[in-house]
C-alpha cells in the first residue's frame, strides 16, 4: 500500500506543480558558491518578474535582501525565466528562513571548517522511474545528510517534452533541495542538442570554472571537491575540442593551486 500512496501523492504533485504559471517562484533550489558564508538560490518563473530574496536567521525578526538577477531562455517554444540570488553574510551552524515573492523556505548552514559531514551522492535518477526518489527526500528531510551531489543524468531528461519533465523533476525535489545545496554535474542525458542549455540554465555552481557550470570546485572542511564533465570528451565531434582543452587547463591550475597550499 505504501508505494500506491506515494504514487498517488506523486501524481497530485505532478499535476499541481506542472500547472505553475506566471510569476510564482517555481523549482526553488540551493547550491554552494564556494564561500561557506553564502548560499545561492535559483528558481524559475514562466513570466518576466523582478524578484529579490528576503532572508534572515530564523526567529530573529531581522532580514536582509539578496538582489535577484533574471534571464529569459527558450527551449521547445517555451520561454522560462531563470532567477538567481546569493544570500551573503551567513553565520555558521545557523538556521535561516528566506522568502521569494509569497513563498518561504528554510535551510541550515554548516559549521566553520567541518571535519565531518554527510553527503548523498547518486546519479542516473529519472522523473518517471525515480525508484529512490521517495527515500532520498525522506532521509534528507530527516537530516540524514547535509547536501546532495547528483552525478549526471538528471530527470531523464531535463529537456524532454520541451523541458516540462525537467520542470516536474525539480518541483518533486523542491521540498528537499530548497533546504540544502543540490550540487550537479552533467551526464550524457543533459545534452539537449543545444550544448547542454537546459542543464546550464537550471543550475548554479561555484563560479570558478569557465563562464558556465560544466566544471567547478569548492573547499569544504578537509575535502577539495572537484566537478568535471566527461561529456566534453564524448561530444567533441559535436561541440569541438575547445571545451576539452579549456577544462583540462582549468583542472591543472585548480589542482596545482590546491596541492601547493597543502
Amino acid at each position: 500500500m505504501r508505494p500506491l500512496i506515494f504514487y498517488i501523492s506523486f501524481c497530485i504533485l505532478f499535476i499541481s506543480k506542472c500547472s505553475a504559471v506566471g510569476t510564482v517562484p517555481d523549482q526553488v533550489h540551493l547550491s554552494f558558491t564556494g564561500d561557506m558564508t553564502e548560499m545561492a538560490v535559483v528558481w524559475n518563473t514562466f513570466a518576466d518578474a523582478s524578484q529579490d530574496v528576503s532572508y534572515g536567521k530564523k526567529g530573529s525578526g531581522a532580514s536582509s535582501i539578496a538582489k535577484g538577477s533574471s534571464e529569459a531562455w527558450v527551449y521547445g517554444g517555451i520561454t522560462r525565466y531563470r532567477h538567481k540570488a546569493t544570500m551573503t553574510g551567513l553565520d555558521y551552524s545557523s538556521e535561516y528562513e528566506y522568502t521569494i515573492a509569497s513563498r518561504t523556505f528554510s535551510f541550515k548552514t554548516l559549521s566553520n571548517n567541518p571535519q565531518t559531514y554527510k553527503v548523498c551522492v547518486f546519479g542516473d535518477l529519472g522523473y518517471w522511474h525515480g525508484n529512490s526518489t521517495e527515500s532520498i527526500i525522506k532521509h534528507g528531510l530527516a537530516g540524514d545528510f547535509d547536501f546532495i551531489v547528483h552525478l549526471g543524468d538528471i530527470a531523464y531528461d531535463l529537456h524532454t517534452n520541451n523541458g516540462e519533465v525537467g520542470d516536474s523533476y525539480l518541483n518533486v525535489f523542491e521540498p528537499l533541495i530548497s533546504k540544502m545545496p543540490y550540487m550537479v554535474i552533467a551526464g550524457n542525458h543533459e545534452d539537449d542538442y543545444q550544448n547542454f542549455t537546459n542543464y546550464q540554465k537550471r543550475f548554479a555552481v561555484p563560479d570558478n570554472g569557465h563562464n558556465d557550470n560544466q566544471f567547478y570546485s569548492f573547499d569544504l572542511g578537509p575535502v577539495h571537491w572537484v566537478g568535471v564533465s566527461t561529456e566534453n570528451y564524448g561530444y567533441y565531434y559535436t561541440y569541438g575540442m575547445d571545451p576539452v582543452m579549456t577544462q583540462y587547463d582549468w583542472l591543472k591550475r585548480d589542482l596545482t593551486v590546491n596541492i601547493m597550499s597543502l
